[in-house]
């Protein structure tokens, strides 16, 4: 009898190990099925409005190729595989959408997005985007450690622009973009410095990288307003009005 206990018991166990191994591959299998032979991967899903119903024949471009919503609002389209896949939504009279998403996030749900909602325009509607905080000063140009340099002193205006790059697709959609400038400007480090651990100031191209990402306007009402007494405010003011 314990001879045969023991023998369920390893039995039991080795078929636990079997199903376990057997999720492994099928979970394996479903994630190398996402990308055809081709290299290319379906994407599939809807675009709706505020009240759920279908948006047809709107525009959207995945990656720089361009399809359309068929008469349901619904979208199955064949696009290259790559890491990052970025959809843009638009049609007559609502606010274009830009979603964006990992190819690891769309495989989890095979490659399926929710529905897609388009703002209507109307009169009296401005559609606002905020972003976090922004500075462009100490590590971006003496990185630490062995992270390269990001804003080099020969190449300022086309590095502070890298910088916002991604967000721009973002924040020029709004009528009026905000972020919040957690640094001074100043064209040469101020003299004048807070007691405090940490203090930031930024070129001035970092305010026309802003402005070139879509940024309307910026708040000064943090920590670092004052990081470098009163001549890194009043160089900051004197870059924000021109």
């Amino acid at each position: 009898l314990f001879q045969q206990s023991k023998i369920i018991i390893m039995n039991k166990n080795l078929l636990l190990t079997l199903i376990g191994l057997s999720l492994v591959i099928v979970s394996a299998c479903k994630t190398v099925s996402a990308i055809d032979e081709t290299g290319k991967v379906n994407i599939t899903g809807s675009l709706v409005d505020e009240q759920q119903r279908s948006l047809k024949n709107a525009s959207l471009v995945v990656n720089g190729q361009s399809f359309k919503t068929d008469t349901n609002g619904d979208y199955s389209v064949w696009v290259s595989a790559d890491d990052i896949y970025a959809l843009t939504f638009s049609t007559e009279d609502y606010y274009t959408g830009i979603q964006t998403f990992s190819h690891y996030e769309l495989e989890q749900q095979d490659m399926n997005i929710q529905p897609v909602e388009l703002v209507k325009k109307a009169k009296g509607r401005t559609l606002f985007a905020f972003g976090g905080d922004v500075m462009m000063g100490r590590r971006f140009a003496k990185p630490k450690f062995d992270n390269a340099v990001i804003i080099e002193a020969d190449s300022k205006q086309q590095d502070t622009k890298s910088i916002v790059e991604h967000m721009r697709p973002y924040m020029s959609l709004a009528d009026m973009a905000a972020v919040n400038l957690e640094t001074q400007i100043a064209h040469t480090k101020p003299n004048e410095r807070a007691p405090k651990s940490v203090t930031f100031y930024s070129p001035p191209e970092t305010l026309t990288a802003l402005e070139w990402a879509g940024i309307d306007y910026v708040t000064l009402g943090n920590n670092h307003t004052y990081d470098y007494m009163d001549s890194g405010l009043k160089s900051t003011l004197e870059y924000l009005e021109k």
